[in-house]
């Protein structure tokens, strides 16, 4: 879910709220860009937006792009560093898309990796399964949940699945909606 941290922290509080209909607590993913990533203050207003609003960081994810890791110096170690002593998770989202190398995958502390959708749409071949396979066991050996986006049909979903595949998320389950939808989708379910 892209946008501000302050916007994201009232997606925070309405999941908060959410979990009161449910067993199990609602995972949210906050997008930070690579500039804001390398901000000490961005991931600092987040953290203390999280504790002065009570909110269980356990539940968070922060989604960067590989754009965010090109450049891995010390400010972007920290800065991961800190969002994981707060027990933050980081996940390195659309892998596959950019300046893809696998060695950023051992060198951020990273809990999961989101395969871009390019790759699930090839899925159906056997070249796409391939890659698909590959990159879920590197991610697997790093002891990496991992979630496919663009899941738009049962066939992907059950492929994925076979190939170890963690999570999905696509057209298949919701397509992509604003906060003050989201309560009403849920209550239809």
């Amino acid at each position: 879910m892209a946008g501000s941290v302050s916007g994201s922290i009232q997606v925070m509080q309405l999941s908060s709220r959410l979990e009161m209909l449910f067993t199990e607590q609602s995972p949210v993913s906050i997008n930070i860009s690579a500039m804001s990533f390398v901000r000490r203050d961005v991931i600092e207003h987040l953290i203390m937006g999280l504790q002065v609003r009570g909110l269980s960081s356990d539940i968070v994810e922060v989604e960067v792009t590989e754009d965010a890791v090109l450049s891995i110096d010390t400010v972007v170690k920290q800065n991961a560093s800190l969002l994981h002593a707060h027990r933050i998770k980081i996940c390195l989202d659309d892998f596959g898309t950019g300046y893809s190398a696998l060695s950023y995958l051992g060198k951020l502390p990273l809990d999961n990796l989101k395969i871009d959708r390019a790759f699930v749409n090839e899925i159906k071949t056997k070249r796409g399964r391939v890659m698909l396979e590959a990159i879920i066991s590197v991610a697997k050996s790093l002891d990496l949940t991992v979630t496919a986006e663009g899941v738009e049909d049962l066939e992907q979903r059950d492929l994925l699945a076979s190939l170890g595949c963690d999570y999905a998320q696509g057209y298949l389950f919701a397509k992509a909606l604003p906060v003050a939808e989201l309560a009403q989708f849920i209550n239809e379910r």
